[in-house]
């Protein structure tokens, strides 16, 4: 175990230690406000730290607060509610009424909306060959409609000859499979373990192990020293923000709420 390890752990134990712990009085406004924020949210913690409680306190049990007694009203009330329940059913009439045709006419009635979208988007597409023809004459209009057959004719090129090209590599990939499993169906037990890497040969010593050792050494040191600072700051921090016991009348309740560090 390195230095900075053992630091570490003593600082965190040291810490822990030498903790203050604050309780704020029963009945007091703190209290009630950090209480309703409790009941809003369903937490139960019976711990917490200093800081969290002030901004709970002083943000979050007021806006809670602002949010029960204002937003929720409004939306749980009868106009919004009935305005709600008209907006699903303008969206849940139609398609209750199509799921309730019979299948076959479903699918009549999709084949029919594909047919009509596809030939609205020919004869938009129509449309803009048309335009572009008056715009730029007729004889300009036949060399573009011939370049643009020309470039697709040899990006149809390229494709096919990547495609041979894939094929071969295809084939010549299943003739080594092939070659490889009549290798291996040739080896004995302890070969095939070798040659399918479930088995290592011995390996002699590299001259660069002992670099990699202290490379390993230097880099656990690294990671000891920066759980070292996280360390130091999180004590720095207990300091600052001792902890909160809640006052509760479930004295063996679980804590899952939030405690901080």
């Amino acid at each position: 175990m390195s230095d900075f390890k053992d630091k570490s752990e003593q600082v965190l134990e040291d810490g822990k230690a030498a903790r203050a712990t604050f309780q704020p009085p029963v009945d007091s406004a703190p209290l009630r406000a950090y209480q309703y924020w409790l009941k809003s949210t369903g937490r139960e913690p019976f711990r917490d730290n200093f800081c969290h409680f002030w901004r709970v306190v002083l943000i979050w049990a007021p806006l809670h607060w602002v949010a029960d007694h204002t937003l929720v009203p409004l939306f749980t009330s009868r106009p919004i509610r009935a305005v709600g329940r008209g907006i699903a059913w303008v969206f849940q009439k139609p398609v209750r009424s199509y799921k309730a045709l019979h299948y076959d006419t479903r699918k009549t009635i999709g084949n029919v909306a594909a047919y009509i979208f596809m030939a609205l988007l020919a004869l938009l597409f129509l449309f803009a060959l048309v335009s572009l023809a008056v715009k730029i004459g007729v004889v300009n209009f036949l060399l573009v409609i011939l370049g643009a057959l020309a470039i697709v004719a040899v990006l149809f090129g390229v494709v096919w000859v990547f495609g041979r090209i894939a094929e071969h590599n295809r084939a010549k990939a299943r003739l080594r499979a092939d070659e490889r499993r009549k290798y291996l169906n040739s080896l004995s037990y302890d070969e095939w373990r070798l040659a399918v890497g479930l088995d290592s040969p011995p390996r002699k010593p590299r001259w660069y192990d002992k670099y990699l050792a202290k490379l390993d050494k230097g880099l656990k040191n690294v990671g000891d020293f920066l759980v070292l600072a996280v360390n130091v700051v999180r004590v720095n921090k207990w300091k600052i923000c001792p902890l909160v016991e809640i006052p509760d009348s479930q004295p063996n309740r679980v804590d899952n709420g939030v405690t901080g560090w």
